[in-house]
């Protein structure tokens, strides 16, 4: 009854062939999967997904695309129910994100907390 969350993308710049892999195994293992916005250094964000998406199989589990990763970490999180386990892959310990706009400051455990706190 318990369902699996897994927040998902890939890094820019680098390896674009194992990025279907990471969705299919995504789709294979989880009940509910976001594909979203990783370090995309220069590359543009959307060609990432789409990369990582073409891998999804639909058939196996509710997958969705979510540019914002902290909109997609929101709409996890509100769709999870206790009991239920959400895996957040890919900047969980990282102080920033790099993305073609430069740097960004980011703290994936404080933008969890602060979304549960909500």
């Amino acid at each position: 009854k318990n369902k699996v969350f897994v927040l998902s993308g890939s890094c820019g710049d680098r390896m674009k062939e194992k990025r279907p892999e990471v969705g299919r195994i995504c789709s294979e293992l989880a009940d509910v999967v976001v594909i979203t916005t990783d370090e995309t250094y220069t590359e543009d964000p959307l060609d990432v997904i789409e990369d990582v998406w073409k891998g999804i199989d639909e058939s196996q589990c509710e997958a969705h695309k979510i540019l914002d990763r902290k909109d997609a970490i929101t709409f996890l999180l509100g769709k999870a129910e206790p009991g239920d386990a959400v895996i957040l892959c890919g900047m969980g310990s990282y102080p920033f994100m790099q993305t073609r706009e430069g740097i960004v400051p980011w703290n994936e455990q404080e933008i969890v907390k602060e979304i549960l706190r909500s």
